[in-house]
């Protein structure tokens, strides 16, 4: 029979591979003897303590070398760039949007005074029959 990739032969285990029993846990956990660091498929506890994490460093961590004197200049030129790229293109189109503003100003003053012309017209033909039959007589 050939071999199951991931499966270890029973006779690899060490210790007892018997059925799980539930009074034998208990008792087991009540003794003073710990339950094995490893399952019969030779997967560690992940619940036990790993000694290399519980060990403090012997040697001293290297003295820190230079300062952060330039993070904080640096970090503000580098929010002052990106404003500058968010900003200026809004300020130009601001620009162009009150130079159109202005333009239409100027075009809705001239048609007001063209509209009052045309009135002041309109009124001197109804008030001026000699204007009224020149008008008539030119077309």
């Amino acid at each position: 029979m050939p071999a199951i990739h991931g499966v270890r032969p029973p006779d690899s285990f060490q210790g007892d591979i018997t059925p799980f029993d539930p009074d034998q846990v208990i008792a087991q956990e009540e003794s003073d003897h710990p339950l094995p660091k490893t399952d019969p498929w030779g997967v560690e506890d992940p619940t036990a303590p790993r000694e290399e994490l519980l060990t403090q460093p012997t040697e001293p961590a290297p003295p820190r070398r230079g300062g952060g004197s330039l993070t904080i200049p640096l970090l503000c030129i580098g929010i002052a760039i990106i404003a500058c790229v968010c900003l200026l293109p809004l300020a130009d189109e601001n620009h162009q949007l009150a130079w159109e503003r202005e333009s239409l100003k100027a075009d809705l003053a001239q048609l007001k005074e063209q509209g009052r012309v045309n009135g002041e017209f309109l009124t001197r033909v109804a008030d001026d029959p000699t204007l009224a039959e020149r008008l008539a007589s030119a077309r």
